[in-house]
């Protein structure tokens, strides 16, 4: 005699925090209404067709970061961060997140989205935060074609080693400050 199947348990499906998204639409509301009692709706209706077209200008870019980590999730092997960059790096993960910071070409909607791809491989708050902050102080995109165009070498040179040590203090900064040195895990499976 069989006993009877037992039904199978669905997964519970994952609750979404629509928070931030409930935020910025109530700021959205309040500030547009502000800004039609205030000033008119030909000033809101100003905003509004300049926002669509930075809108227009900015999703493609948004796209291809989020195409971009897509596809580095799967050519940077997660064993190789979380080894040289996880928790127990130490000065190696921040030497690997200033050098990687520095040379990673491309805007926010490219660096961002490694930043998380990093975080979700395992790799560690301090190396994270120092490669951002690296990206941000010491690019060398924006160093060679911008600084030394603009500012000529000498100037170039002296902001580049003064902010040198900057992407390294923050990285030991906040692993100071969180101790679990670990980002929550992003799985977005």
């Amino acid at each position: 005699m069989t006993s009877p199947a037992t039904p199978s348990k669905a997964a519970p499906p994952k609750k979404r925090n629509r928070g931030p998204a409930i935020f910025a639409l109530s700021l959205m509301t309040v500030t547009g209404s502000l800004c039609w009692i205030l000033y008119g709706w030909e000033t809101v209706e100003h905003v509004l067709v300049g926002d669509f077209d930075l809108m227009v200008n900015v999703l493609p870019r948004m796209a291809l970061g989020v195409l971009t980590f897509g596809l580095l999730t799967v050519l940077i092997p997660r064993d190789w961060v979380a080894k040289h960059m996880g928790g127990d790096s130490g000065w190696k993960g921040l030497a690997i997140g200033l050098l990687a910071g520095a040379v990673a070409p491309g805007g926010p909607w490219v660096i961002y989205p490694l930043a998380a791809m990093l975080i979700r491989f395992g790799a560690e708050v301090g190396a994270v935060v120092t490669f951002m902050m690296s990206w941000s102080l010491l690019g060398m995109n924006r160093f060679l074609v911008w600084e030394v165009s603009f500012l000529g070498e000498d100037m170039a040179a002296m902001r580049l080693l003064v902010g040198l040590p900057f992407p390294i203090l923050a990285g030991l900064t906040v692993r100071w400050l969180w101790k679990e040195r670990q980002w929550p895990r992003i799985d977005r499976d």
